[in-house]
């Protein structure tokens, strides 16, 4: 179990391009390109996320746990476990 100082400093490290391979190898789309943010969809889900294009934004680690937070609903797994995932790169293939 993560205390919340750990999930908080996890989330915070996540780059944009680990959320943007995770969510390209879970059939999301970037349906719409901003200055400093993007919006993914899912053709099979009512769900969007908004996705920072940077680490610098204001409310970055609030973003990055909405968008953990909706893949935790449509993947049906726990917060820590989509968290993880992210944060190990396990869907990430080899250098």
């Amino acid at each position: 179990m993560m205390d919340q100082t750990t999930v908080k400093k996890i989330l915070i490290s996540l780059k944009p391009e680990q959320m943007q391979h995770y969510l390209k190898m879970k059939g999301w789309t970037r349906s719409q390109t901003f200055d400093r943010a993007e919006l993914w969809t899912h053709a099979q889900h009512d769900a969007e996320i908004l996705l920072p294009r940077d680490q610098h934004v204001a409310d970055y680690l609030l973003r990055m746990a909405d968008a953990v937070e909706v893949l935790r609903k449509i993947e049906n797994r726990s917060f820590i476990d989509v968290l993880s995932a992210l944060h190990k790169n396990t869907i990430f293939p080899p250098r």
